[in-house]
């Protein structure tokens, strides 16, 4: 339980480290300018002297997406050993298992071998028609 608890949780931080990495690469100044240079930023940051600015996104966004990928890969191999613990409680009987199909009780198996086929060519208690006499096989004229 403490397992599925902290999965969540990562899951939780996950989630969030990709909305902060999808907001580093917009901030960033590209070739058109970007989503930076909106209000003037670059200006605003040679101005004030924050020319390591950009210098300072491409490490954040270093860093972000290499704690993506990380989070990206643990996740995975959490989740598959979660998947799994969770199909074999199942397997074994655990509290998830589901009642088994009803099946025929022996009396009523033995009842259907008894019952005698119909000679009247209908179908019989197993859904099988017994065979009649075949129908003639010459044409008739008209």
């Amino acid at each position: 339980m403490i397992a599925l608890i902290g999965f969540y949780l990562l899951l939780v931080v996950y989630f969030f480290v990709c909305l902060f990495l999808i907001l580093v690469i917009l901030a960033q100044e590209g070739k058109g300018g970007g989503l930076s240079g909106l209000g003037g930023a670059s200006t605003i940051g040679e101005t004030f002297g924050f020319g390591a600015a950009g210098s300072a996104l491409r490490k954040w966004t270093r860093n972000i997406a290499i704690s993506f990928i990380v989070l990206t890969i643990v996740l995975t191999f959490w989740g598959e050993y979660i998947a799994k613990s969770r199909v074999e409680k199942f397997l074994s009987g655990g509290p998830e298992q589901i009642a088994p199909a009803a099946s025929p009780t022996p009396a009523s198996a033995a009842q259907e071998k008894q019952t005698p086929p119909s000679e009247t060519g209908t179908p019989s208690s197993k859904g099988t028609a017994t065979p009649t006499s075949p129908a003639p096989s010459g044409s008739s004229s008209q």
